[in-house]
């Protein structure tokens, strides 16, 4: 008894959790933020990443996650990923507005890297918004990956 009480518990926090970290991307932020990337990449003549479903729902989720813990972190990339894959990335990013996290990503060697890895062909967005600490705050998730 004792061990049904705890795994009911436990599946009632999981989905505490589920349901307050969804999606709630639109496809205007959505877009917005691939066309970003990919005008970077076509500016060094490397080639335009398709977005994927599955990876837009990651990013999506783990976007609206960082939103309500009111925190930054990256996601456990293989969470969530069921199609064949040769490498992974993820950007992570928070600020007042989409333009703004994505300069600061490129602005970093490590998240401009990844925009830039000529190997990634997919891409997964996610973007949410709220208060955290007062502020106004967007935040964004690319998700990379070689698919094969």
């Amino acid at each position: 008894m004792y061990f049904r009480r705890i795994a009911l518990a436990s599946a009632v926090v999981l989905l505490g959790v589920f349901i307050t970290a969804c999606d709630e991307t639109t496809s205007g932020q959505r877009s917005q933020v691939v066309s970003l990337i990919n005008s970077e990449r076509s500016g060094q003549n490397i080639g335009r990443l398709s977005q994927s479903a599955e990876l837009n729902t990651k990013a999506g989720n783990w976007a609206a996650k960082m939103r309500d813990d009111c925190n930054i972190s990256h996601s456990i990339l293989t969470d969530g990923i069921t199609f064949k894959w040769k490498s992974l990335g993820e950007n992570v990013g928070y600020g007042k507005t989409i333009p703004e996290v994505h300069a600061n990503l490129m602005a970093s060697k490590r998240h401009k890297a990844n925009m830039l890895n000529k190997a990634f062909n997919r891409v997964g967005v996610g973007v949410a918004t709220g208060k955290c600490r007062g502020y106004q705050t967007v935040y964004v998730v690319e998700v990379f990956a070689q698919a094969i």
